[in-house]
């Protein structure tokens, strides 16, 4: 029987979501998939999975290609879903399915990954706040720091939270009307500060 095939596309970025594209590897290797890391431009595949962001021209390039090649394409971390998160001007790329995260927890992207393959709903609506709540966290509002959990889609398990960090939204906005309501809010409280904390992920738009 023939293998499906699956390509992993690491663009420009920190490096994090190339480790746990390593881990996500493995996982399709198991469920019988061919996994190719950068394979030729010409190579048919089933499934591209992209982290980083395009910075040069040989990789908007590819990106260019992969629409031709590939069946489906997912956009992996928060560079390649909403645009680096240390550009000002967000440039997220076109894909059929987008997996959040800076990076994502591996267990978030296995599951979102299978619901992806079998065409399953991957609509999150839920907040980080509902993990910090089963994490047993302490609300950061409450002691006057400034975080986004409110706004920001669950899947991370409130990583940041948990050591006392204001959610920075890397998994991305929950719903963008509520959003904006929320940092109008927050921005008469704390100003420069929440705008600051908001554009390192989310851009601009929302305030």
């Amino acid at each position: 029987m023939k293998k499906s095939k699956a390509a992993l596309i690491l663009l420009t970025g920190c490096g994090g979501c190339a480790i746990l594209l390593s881990e996500l590897a493995e996982k399709l290797e198991q469920g019988g998939w061919e996994v190719k890391v950068m394979p030729p431009l010409y190579v048919r595949l089933d499934l591209a999975i992209v982290a980083g962001y395009a910075k040069t021209r040989v990789q908007k390039t590819l990106l260019s290609k992969l629409k031709d090649t590939a069946d489906k394409t997912i956009a992996f971390g928060a560079c390649a879903s909403r645009g680096a998160y240390n550009l000002q001007d967000k440039a997220p790329m076109e894909a059929e399915a987008y997996i959040d995260g800076c990076p994502p927890t591996i267990n978030y992207a296995e599951n979102l990954l299978e619901k992806i393959l079998n065409n399953k709903n991957q609509t999150e609506n839920q907040s980080v706040c509902l993990e910090c709540a089963a994490n047993q966290n302490l609300c950061l509002l409450k002691d006057g720091l400034t975080c986004l959990g409110p706004i920001t889609k669950a899947g991370c398990n409130g990583l940041c939270t948990k050591n006392h960090k204001g959610c920075l939204g890397c998994m991305g906005v929950l719903n963008r009307s509520k959003a904006g309501k929320y940092l109008r809010l927050m921005g008469k409280k704390h100003g420069p500060r929440i705008r600051k904390q908001k554009e390192i992920y989310l851009g601009e738009g929302l305030l």
